[in-house]
């Protein structure tokens, strides 16, 4: 079974790891990358490659922008070399006329599973579609992609953009990074009898920096969750001895309890871990060998508890 078929089984766990593009240049990196992705096919389902852009909340500002290996060039070769099938993420509001990208991707690239991605802002004009529209655009161009998106759980309403981006043909979620599970657990009871997947995403922390990324990604970080990743030590912030072993801790706590509280009728829930940056690469390899287990008994037991019982 291919991963887009795996994705439409909402009885099936499915497992992915998201891997983001290296620099283009020099052309080795994406060689080095790919040398690294192939342990994955051990512990992933599929890949899940990000369009990385010089757009965003001031990030281009910090470090000049550069240019990165296109994220369905990656996608192509982790099929062709190691047999992964990938998730393809686009930002589509930058694109004025992204049908051209979206058959191109299907036809040359062999690309199916696609995330459709909008701005980070509101308030600001983009020359592009909205994820709906996107999706729209390529109901009408007769693709078979299956389509994802994003969805924020501390967002308010986010159950009712789901529901919309659902109606308009995207079958699943990936997730921001969870660090606590108050906002997804009360998402999935909110999308009570959505027939979607709702990707539990999940990076390890090992350094304040990760946090401080993360915050400006717009995750949402509990005072009570950085203290117990971090400490003071002479008058600084730092990553405590076992942090990396703590976040894991607390990912397999989000897990739980969100499988723990499900509504009658929830949404498939998928995994997905990333590593942020390559500091964390190995360790995010780690966290997803760890959650997968922990995942898919969650998976079984949910299932198993959903069989008619028959009296002897």
């Amino acid at each position: 079974m291919d991963l887009a078929e795996t994705m439409l089984d909402w009885a099936r766990p499915i497992t992915l790891f998201e891997v983001v593009p290296p620099a283009a240049d020099p052309p080795e990196n994406a060689d080095r990358l790919l040398m690294k992705v192939k342990r994955f096919r051990d512990v992933a389902d599929g890949m899940s490659v990000p369009e990385i852009v010089p757009e965003g909340r001031g990030e281009s500002n910090r470090v000049p922008f550069r240019p990165r290996v296109e994220s369905r060039v990656l996608a192509a070769r982790i099929r062709t070399e190691w047999g992964l099938d990938a998730v393809v993420n686009r930002v589509v509001v930058l694109d004025a006329d992204p049908r051209p990208w979206f058959e191109e991707t299907r036809e040359k690239f062999g690309i199916r599973n696609l995330i459709l991605v909008g701005g980070d802002s509101s308030g600001m004009s983009y020359p592009g579609p909205g994820v709906g529209e996107a999706a729209s655009l390529v109901e009408e161009a007769g693709l078979d992609f299956v389509l994802g998106g994003i969805s924020i759980p501390s967002r308010e309403q986010e159950a009712d953009r789901v529901r919309a981006k659902r109606r308009r043909g995207i079958r699943f979620f990936t997730t921001q990074v969870l660090l606590d599970s108050n906002d997804i657990t009360g998402l999935i009871r909110d999308l009570n009898g959505v027939e979607a997947r709702i990707f539990l995403t999940f990076a390890p922390i090992s350094d304040p920096r990760d946090l401080e990324f993360l915050r400006r990604l717009g995750v949402d970080i509990p005072a009570d969750t950085e203290d117990f990743l971090m400490e003071e030590k002479e008058g600084r912030r730092v990553a405590r001895p076992d942090c990396v072993s703590r976040s894991i801790e607390l990912a397999a706590r989000v897990i739980g309890h969100v499988f723990e509280n499900l509504p009658p009728s929830p949404p498939s829930v998928g995994l997905m871990v990333g590593h942020i940056n390559r500091r964390n690469f190995e360790t995010a390899y780690e966290m997803l060998k760890r959650l997968r287990g922990i995942y898919e008994r969650y998976v079984y037991a949910q299932a198993r508890a959903r069989l008619p019982r028959h009296r002897p």
